[in-house]
């Protein structure tokens, strides 16, 4: 973690001291000297405040295995990507067993010295090393007998020396620590103190090489950052996709927060009112006793040969088979069976009695005392048609009456496709219901001696698990995934998950009664005041994951009673109201243009489309929770004319579920408007003349089928339209000067040959950011150096006295913060055609502020366009060059547009909060923050930097554009 030590005398303005990188080590600090220096001679001037830049690096040393001995130091490089590991002559001193963290600054070098007592291999040779990774290893080699000194030292003496007598009482100043936990050294997506305690000996990873180091990217180099591989409580889920990476039980990665749609039940048969919904399909058709309902068409039932009443639907499965109860006639007497199982396999064709042939003799299928109802449906059928039900039939009574028709066992049932059923095996007392072959459960029943009945919870996946105490009303065993057993509602029971060998409590599911295939879960009615729906881990009332709802579904009186695989969820208003509703998953991804997808089988899901360039689709604000920036809809951005935006829509739709996009005074255009397909590339494209935010609204059914076309009672799209805008920016060479005031040459820029393809790089890559986001473009121009009359500027930076003397080849305009060193520069001025000014530093030197080199800054008031970039970035390789630089581009542009602060730190137009395990909404760096353009650079991703701007940025860069005059860019002829 990185601490940062704070001081204030107001507890108003509060001034970092020093940052200190350290795990759970002691570091003492001075907070007060008593001993105040003698005065100052009469008529002498204060000396001017001093801070000098240092660099900090953070450094692994090791005892080198071999007869050579000496020892091996690795860093993370300061000239390119990746560690640097060297290994030199000296050795440790043997106290160093007993300090493995060490901190200490000499000179112009600050370290931090993790030391693991255990004797690694040297490289082959050390690297050649460029001018700062060469200063580090000097500074090394130079100040290990110092060091080696201090931690004999160090082991000497337990502590420090006492404190110093309390301070005046009229004297006052305040400290604080901020401690950082979301320090990421290696920038690989998992946080050090999560890589330290792994090494430190805590559970495994989830790839085979993969090492926890805190300094190495990629210690298995497989080209993959080891944080998309850390899986720090062993659930098959990467810590970086992990809702909560500490809890095994919560495993179902992170994915687009689904959207809910909500269509209400209002045409199902006016006749049979008193009926009431048992469960929803997959293909989003919902069961009644009596018939079933579809996207607004009620098809009632047609009963079983010979029975006009009397029978009553039970269950459905997700391909809309149907099993129910009805009475049976039989060859001898009894003539009529009451109980006999039917199977629809469409509604409208008469149904089958469920029966089999065993020795000659015909047996029937028989509900069981848990057979499906409307207050407990349960997962009766499964898909493949298997399920669990009584046979009866006729057995030798060894009678003078002979054989009498009766129950015989507990079997599993198949329903064969063209046949009426078939007993597939026979069943212990336990098993009442599946999910397929290899996933069944039920209870064993015991009795004690004063005829106390108890049931136990059993499961098998297919080998039996340690009994529950609880029976299970579903069980969810996913590849890979915890096994999940879900207690039915209205039960004092709390969700389980079958981790490491037993049964353990699943928090983030304790109320759940059903979950859909991608772990979202619904909740108890007796708790769906509170939470209704769980996604990515996080139980939520509807309105928050169904917005802008009408009609009344937006109260706490709403209950959830099944979900499907693909998400469908059947809701209640209230016992009382005795309404109903369907509520339909959306989820939203941008698409890149410039990605292929591979090929998949026509049944599977495509992959999820690259994060780093959103397309246009704002769904992290969906799932923050206050702030600035939060939103409750999916955001969609709409280029005005025919070009559009590609975006795919994810909802478990069919040929009989179809939705139907319309926008409300035709502002928006879709192609395709009708979706059948549950993933579906549909083009947003504006069709007004001017910008604006519009909704979508949703319709369920086909008004062409016969049926009554249904209106949602939420919107969760809403679509920015925004106009074509072109920005001009002109790039200017900054010529640096060394440690003797001389003029260097900026050897780190682009020769005259490259300097035109480094203008359509940078034109490239902004494009992509900002114009797949915001349909804005970049114009960029790079200015040649001028002559020797350059003027010299005085780069000073708000909140530091790091000066650095630079010479400007386009000095900023008279009276800016850039140019208050020189009110009149003698040449170069800001390009007057520009709207936003680049100045880039070159020739070696670092741009500092407050006393720490960045990377980049934004200066000027509001709506000024001016930007000053570090370019020694330049001269670093692989990709960092490629990515890193354009990043900062892109970055301190966006300042630009939408002015200071960064998200993860809790500033900024578009701050999200993000909520906690226990619940607690607060301004911290999340994960998702570094999918973010904005995020700082503490908290960046620097080998995958995000580029995503979310909707509150939209429209902060529109005011920004409408401020400065930027009028619509007309797209050329076709």
């Amino acid at each position: 973690m990185r601490y940062t030590i704070e001081t204030s005398a107001d507890m108003a303005t509060w001034q970092p001291l020093e940052s200190i990188y350290g795990l759970g080590h002691e570091y003492v600090v001075t907070m007060r000297e008593f001993t105040p220096p003698p005065p100052l001679p009469p008529g002498t001037p204060p000396a001017a405040p001093v801070s000098l830049p240092f660099v900090s690096a953070s450094v692994r040393m090791q005892p080198a295995t071999g007869a050579a001995g000496g020892t091996v130091i690795s860093w993370p490089a300061l000239d390119g990507s990746g560690p640097v590991v060297v290994r030199i002559d000296a050795n440790l001193d043997p106290a160093w067993s007993q300090v493995p963290l060490y901190a200490r600054r000499f000179d112009d070098y600050s370290f931090f010295v993790w030391h693991p007592d255990v004797a690694i291999d040297p490289p082959a040779e050390n690297p050649q090393l460029g001018a700062a990774d060469s200063g580090v290893l000097a500074a090394l080699e130079a100040n290990l007998p110092a060091m080696n000194l201090e931690v004999q030292n160090s082991v000497a003496q337990a502590r420090n020396a006492p404190p110093p007598p309390p301070p005046n009482p009229d004297d006052r100043k305040f400290w604080r620590i901020y401690v950082d936990a979301t320090l990421d050294t290696d920038g690989d997506g998992s946080p050090d103190w999560a890589e330290f305690e792994i090494a430190a000996g805590g559970t495994g990873v989830l790839v085979a090489g993969v090492t926890a180091d805190p300094f190495a990217a990629d210690t298995n180099g497989d080209g993959i950052l080891d944080g998309a591989q850390m899986d720090r409580d062993n659930d098959g889920t990467p810590d970086s996709e992990d809702p909560a990476p500490d809890d095994a039980t919560a495993a179902f990665p992170i994915g687009p927060e689904p959207r809910y749609g909500i269509f209400p039940i209002t045409n199902a048969d006016p006749l049979h009112l008193g009926n009431s919904p048992i469960q929803i399909s997959d293909r989003g058709t919902v069961l009644y006793p009596n018939g079933t309902w579809a996207a607004g068409i009620w098809t009632p039932l047609i009963a079983p040969h010979g029975i006009s009443s009397g029978f009553s639907a039970r269950v459905i499965n997700d391909s809309d088979t149907i099993l129910g109860v009805a009475s049976v006639k039989v060859r001898e007497d009894p003539e009529e069976f009451a109980g006999g199982i039917w199977s629809w396999s469409n509604p409208q064709v008469a149904p089958a009695v469920v029966s089999a042939n065993a020795g000659g003799a015909t047996i029937f299928a028989s509900p069981t005392e848990d057979f499906a109802t409307s207050t407990n449906p349960g997962p009766v059928l499964d898909n493949d048609g298997r399920f669990f039900m009584q046979t009866h039939g006729w057995q030798d009574a060894n009678t003078s009456s002979g054989s009498i028709f009766g129950y015989l066992h507990l079997g599993r049932w198949k329903l064969p496709e063209g046949q009426t059923g078939a007993l597939e095996e026979p069943a212990g007392g336990e098993m009442r219901w599946n999910r397929g072959p290899d996933l069944t459960w039920g209870f064993r029943q015991l009795t004690d001696s004063n005829g106390f009945v108890t049931r136990k919870g059993v499961v098998r996946v297919p080998q039996e698990l340690p009994e529950l105490s609880f029976v299970p009303a579903n069980v969810f065993a996913s590849p890979g995934k915890p096994v999940m057993a879900l207690a039915e509602a209205g039960v004092n029971e709390s969700a389980m998950a079958y981790v490491k060998g037993t049964w353990t409590a699943a928090p983030a599911y304790a109320h759940a009664i059903d979950m859909s295939a991608d772990g979202t879960a619904i909740g108890s009615p007796l708790q769906s005041k509170i939470s209704q729906i769980c996604a990515n881990g996080k139980w939520k009332t509807l309105p928050l994951v169904a917005p802008n709802t009408a009609g009344g579904w937006d109260g706490e009186d709403v209950e959830m009673m099944d979900t499907t695989p693909g998400g469908w969820i059947l809701a209640r208003r209230s016992p009382i109201l005795n309404e109903y509703a369907v509520l339909m998953p959306i989820r939203l991804d941008g698409l890149n243009p410039d990605y292929v997808t591979p090929p998949v089988p026509p049944d599977a899901t495509p992959p999820e489309p690259p994060e780093y360039l959103s397309g246009g689709v704002d769904r992290t604000s969906t799932t923050a929770v206050g702030g600035t920036g939060r939103l409750y809809e999916n955001w969609i951005m709409a280029p005005k004319g025919s070009e559009g935006n590609n975006v795919r829509i994810r909802a478990p739709l069919n040929a009989k579920s179809k939705l139907t996009l319309i926008s409300p005074g035709n502002h928006v255009g879709f192609t395709p408007e009708l979706l059948v397909n549950p993933v579906t590339t549909v083009k947003f494209a504006g069709i007004d003349p001017e910008s604006g935010d519009h909704r979508i609204d949703l319709r369920l059914g086909d008004a062409g089928g016969g049926g009554e076309q249904l209106k949602s009672l939420s919107f969760p799209i809403k679509v920015k339209v925004m106009k074509r805008r072109t920005v001009k920016i002109a790039v200017h060479k900054v010529v640096g000067s060394d440690e003797h005031g001389n003029q260097t040459t900026p050897a780190n820029y682009p020769t005259p040959a490259l300097e035109a393809l480094f203008e359509t790089s940078l034109e490239t890559y902004l494009n992509k950011v900002y114009g797949r986001q915001t349909n804005t473009f970049f114009d960029a121009t790079l200015f040649e150096e001028k002559g020797p009359d350059q003027t010299g500027i005085d780069f000073d930076f708000e909140g530091g006295n790091n000066d650095v003397k630079l010479n400007v080849s386009a000095a900023p305009a008279a009276g800016s913060e850039l140019a208050k060193a020189t009110p009149n520069p003698k040449s170069g001025v800001e390009n007057a055609t520009a709207n936003i000014d680049i100045w880039v530093i070159g020739g070696g030197v670092r741009l500092m502020l407050a006393g720490k080199p960045v990377y980049g800054a934004h200066f000027g008031g509001a709506g000024e366009g001016k930007c000053i970039i570090d370019g020694d970035l330049l001269g670093e390789t692989g990709l960092i060059a490629n990515r890193l630089l354009l990043h900062v581009f892109a970055h301190e542009i966006g300042h630009v547009l939408t002015g200071d602060g960064h998200p993860d730190e809790g500033t900024g137009v578009a701050v999200l909060n993000w909520k906690t395990d226990l619940g607690i909404a607060v301004n911290r760096a999340d994960p998702r923050d570094k999918d973010r353009l904005m995020c700082s650079g503490k908290n960046m991703n620097l080998l995958y930097p995000g580029s995503q701007l979310v909707k509150k940025e939209w429209d902060a860069i529109e005011a920004w554009l409408k401020l400065k005059k930027i009028g619509e860019t007309l797209l050329p002829p076709q």
